[in-house]
């Protein structure tokens, strides 16, 4: 058995404001910004353990609360399989003790650890296999997938050197979330958007945040709505951006026609090709 004990220092985490729009339905179509202002705060310092030994796992519906389909699964899979899925001296990291279907739990939970494990024992994505059930939620198998990890899904008790990390708060891992290799996206994830309204809900610190986001490389695009949320209702919207403008017209007929353009702000010459084709064309 393998075992490495470090204490991580406390982090201060410094004041600061958010700002943000209220996730009420009921202000979803109101002018409305909250400034939040987040207070210093201190995340304490913690004693995490990272051990490494030969041992069985207990079964997955014995690890998280599940429901009667997983139990069921798992009681088929062993009655098929064994109770035990025997890996030999691979070395694997159970992800199953939390809700997977989550992206900040697979953050903040994994990829720390993960990273954590890189960090401390040098075994990365080619010598470490993460177990999920046997039914895990597609998000967990894209991430872990993308990270270059091999995936062995089971309920079953796991019979391997497992690794484990333990600590009283997660948080202590999250700069070790760098240590995982994830080279990858940067070359592969499409462009980065912000989506803001030009004349509701805008930012009070709009240029400041515009600023920083240019700097980052983000396109700024603008959403707006007029007319109805019904159907039948008469309505319009258009998609703003710096090199093209999409609108979408549903105003006649009693919100039965449709008309849709794209334009190229940088190739026609700022011509009104909505409004050019409703004088051309009776409706």
């Amino acid at each position: 058995m393998e075992v490495v004990t470090d204490r991580l220092p406390p982090i201060d985490i410094p004041e600061g404001r958010l700002f943000c729009q209220p996730s009420r339905i009921a202000n979803i179509y109101k002018a409305s910004i909250e400034e939040v202002v987040q207070p210093r705060d201190t995340i304490a310092a913690e004693t995490v353990k990272l051990s490494i030994a030969h041992r069985r796992t207990l079964p997955y519906p014995q690890i998280l609360q599940v429901g009667p389909g997983a139990k069921a699964r798992t009681m088929l899979e062993s009655a098929l399989r064994g109770s035990t899925a025997h890996l030999g001296e691979r070395l694997v990291y159970d992800a199953r003790h939390i809700d997977n279907n989550n992206m900040a739990h697979l953050i903040q939970h994994h990829m720390s650890a993960l990273g954590y494990i890189k960090q401390k024992l040098g075994h990365g994505k080619n010598d470490v296999t993460v177990l999920l059930d046997t039914k895990p939620p597609a998000l967990a198998l894209k991430v872990f997938a993308e990270l270059g990890y091999e995936i062995h899904c089971t309920n079953r008790s796991v019979s391997a050197n497992v690794v484990t990390v333990e600590i009283g708060e997660f948080f202590q891992l999250l700069p070790y979330v760098r240590s995982v290799e994830v080279s990858g996206w940067l070359t592969d994830t499409p462009g980065k958007i912000f989506v803001s309204r030009r004349e509701s809900r805008r930012l009070i610190n709009e240029n400041e945040v515009e600023a920083l986001l240019r700097e980052h490389g983000f396109e700024k695009v603008y959403f707006a709505w007029a007319g109805g949320l019904e159907v039948g209702q008469k309505h319009y919207y258009r998609v703003h951006g710096p090199t093209f403008l999409i609108e979408y017209d549903n105003s006649q007929n009693d919100g039965n026609h449709i008309h849709s353009i794209w334009r190229d702000l940088e190739r026609d010459f700022g011509g009104d090709l909505l409004r050019k084709h409703l004088a051309q064309h009776k409706h």
